[in-house]
């Protein structure tokens, strides 16, 4: 039962984070591209998704943004990797299996 509630998070923070990525993708100007870093409304958002699912958000953020939000595509990419090694070092550390 507890497989069949990891793959259900799993769907659901990807399917999340792609529709995320999409809708900050279209608020930017076709053909130009946003130096501007994600804002506070846009983090929490960010760092749930990347949590649950550290490297597929992470990808998923950083080739969506990267041609016209390239910061908040580094800052999401930076913000999974870190997540990702935190939680490795706990797998490590507890023993989790």
């Amino acid at each position: 039962m507890s497989h069949i509630i990891e793959w259900a998070i799993f769907i659901a923070s990807t399917a999340a984070s792609i529709a995320f990525m999409i809708r900050l993708r279209r608020k930017a100007d076709r053909g130009t591209v946003d130096p501007a870093p994600l804002t506070t409304a846009e983090r929490p958002m960010v760092l749930v998704l990347v949590i649950l699912s550290p490297l597929v958000a992470g990808a998923i953020f950083y080739y969506g943004w990267i041609k016209r939000l390239p910061k908040k595509a580094a800052q999401a990419n930076n913000w999974s990797i870190i997540v990702f090694v935190i939680l490795l070092a706990f797998y490590i550390i507890l023993g989790i299996e």
